[in-house]
């Protein structure tokens, strides 16, 4: 196991340790906003350091979806042009 899934395991396991010993509002904020930004953590610094452990190799990915065939007037095209330039940037 790399370096990396060790630490986030044992960070996930020490929130909800830490969030069964405080009040139960608290421990549920802690437990899901910890794990929560533990989880991005984890993800953004694992497949930054080992790409080859992705799920799908980059290249079968398509860069965007096609948004050309959605018509401009759809109500969540300023959405679909955020998520294009996203999709297509580098990490």
């Amino acid at each position: 196991m790399c370096l990396p899934c060790e630490l986030f395991v044992a960070c996930f396991f020490l929130s909800f340790y830490v969030s069964f010993f405080t009040s139960f509002f608290l421990s549920f904020f802690l437990s899901f906003f910890l794990s929560f930004f533990l989880i991005r953590y984890f993800l953004y610094i694992h497949f930054k350091c080992y790409p080859e452990s992705s799920l799908y190799p980059t290249s079968a990915l398509p860069p965007y979806l096609p948004f050309s065939l959605l018509h401009a007037s759809w109500p969540a095209s300023d959405f679909l042009k955020y998520a294009k330039i996203i999709s297509t940037s580098e990490v």
